[in-house]
C-alpha cells in the first residue's frame, strides 16, 4: 500500500514538472511572439522614417535642380547666315506657256514680270518663310541668274507685297552671277555652257564665318565648291505637278530644321552631318534626306 501511494506521489510529481517545463516553454513563447511583434513594429518605424528621409531628400533635390537651373546660363540661340536660293526653294521662274497653264491647273497664282514675257509663282508660305528667317538669321539671297534677273524679281516682289516688311532692307546682300564661280561645261542642262556654283569662299570678303553659314539650294550642284554639309537641299518647288494645298514645305520642313539649327552650339556642318547621318533621324529631316543627291561626276571633273 506505501509502495503504490508513492509510486502514485512519483507520478504526480513527475506531471508537475512536465506541467511546469510546459509552461515555461509557452512561457518563451510568448516572450519570443513579443519579441517578434516588437521587431516587426521597430521594423514598420525604420521604414516610416526611411520613407519620410527619401521624400525630404526628393524635395531637397527638386529645390536643389529648380536653384541650380535659376543660375544655368541659358543656351541662347545663334544667329547665323542663311544663303537662300530663289528659283527652286522660294519660287518657281519660267517663260514656258505649257507650264504656265498647268500651274494655273493646280491652283497658282501666276505674277508677270514685265521682262522678256517672264513668270514667277511664289511658293506657298513664302512670306511668312522669311518673315521667320530675318528673325533668327542673318539672309542673304542669292541667284544663279543674272544681275538684271534678279533685281526685276525682287522688284516684282517687292511691288505684290510678297515679301515681309522691309526686306529688301533687312537682308544683308543679294547676289547673282557675278557672285558665283563658274566652271565651263558641256552638260545638256546648263543652257549657256557653264556650271555656276555658290561658294563660300566669297564671303570671305564681307567678313563672314563659314563656319555659321548654312546654303539653302534644291540644286546640289551649287554646293559643288564647297563642304558637303554646307548645305540643305529641299525638294524642287514644282507647281506644274503639284497642288497648291499640298505643298506646305516651306513652314513644315524647313522651318523646323532651322529652328533647331539656331541652338546648335557648335559648326553647320557638324550639325548637318549630325542630324543627315543619323539612322534614326526623324522627320523633317527624313524628308530632306529624300532629296538628297551627289555631284554629277562629269561636273566634278572641272571643279
Amino acid at each position: 500500500m506505501q509502495e503504490s501511494l508513492k509510486a502514485q506521489w512519483e507520478e504526480e510529481q513527475r506531471l508537475l514538472q512536465a506541467t511546469r517545463e510546459m509552461q515555461a516553454m509557452m512561457a518563451k513563447v510568448r516572450q519570443s511572439d513579443q519579441g517578434l511583434a516588437l521587431c516587426v513594429q521597430e521594423l514598420k518605424a525604420e521604414r516610416s522614417r526611411l520613407e519620410d528621409w527619401i521624400k525630404e531628400h526628393n524635395l531637397v533635390k527638386k529645390d536643389l535642380e529648380e536653384a541650380l537651373s535659376l543660375h544655368r546660363p541659358p543656351i541662347n540661340p545663334r544667329r547665323r547666315t542663311l544663303v537662300l536660293d530663289i528659283n527652286g526653294l522660294l519660287m518657281k521662274v519660267g517663260r514656258s506657256r505649257s507650264d504656265l497653264v498647268a500651274a494655273e491647273k493646280n491652283g497658282y497664282d501666276v505674277c508677270g514680270t514685265a521682262y522678256a514675257a517672264c513668270w514667277f509663282i511664289p511658293r506657298p508660305g513664302m512670306a511668312g518663310f522669311l518673315r521667320r528667317c530675318l528673325e533668327w538669321f542673318h539672309v542673304i539671297l542669292w541667284t544663279s541668274r543674272t544681275e538684271r534677273n534678279l533685281a526685276v524679281l525682287v522688284r516684282a516682289c517687292t511691288k505684290r507685297g510678297l515679301f515681309p516688311g522691309n526686306f529688301q532692307k533687312e537682308i544683308k546682300h543679294s547676289w547673282s552671277q557675278p557672285q558665283c564661280e563658274s566652271f565651263q561645261t558641256a552638260r545638256e542642262n546648263h543652257k549657256d555652257g557653264v556650271l555656276r556654283c555658290k561658294s563660300m569662299s566669297v564671303l570671305y570678303d564681307h567678313s563672314i564665318c563659314e563656319r555659321d553659314v548654312l546654303l539653302l539650294d534644291d540644286s546640289v550642284q551649287k554646293n559643288s565648291t564647297n563642304h558637303p554639309y554646307q548645305a540643305l537641299h529641299p525638294r524642287t518647288f514644282d507647281p506644274m505637278k503639284t497642288a497648291k494645298k499640298d505643298d506646305n514645305y516651306l513652314s513644315s520642313v524647313l522651318l523646323p530644321v532651322l529652328d533647331k539649327l539656331r541652338f546648335h552650339q557648335e559648326d553647320v556642318t557638324s550639325f548637318v552631318e549630325a542630324n543627315w547621318q543619323a539612322p534614326q533621324a526623324q522627320e523633317p529631316f527624313g524628308k530632306l534626306a529624300a532629296y538628297w543627291g551627289t555631284i554629277d561626276a562629269r561636273d566634278k571633273a572641272f571643279i
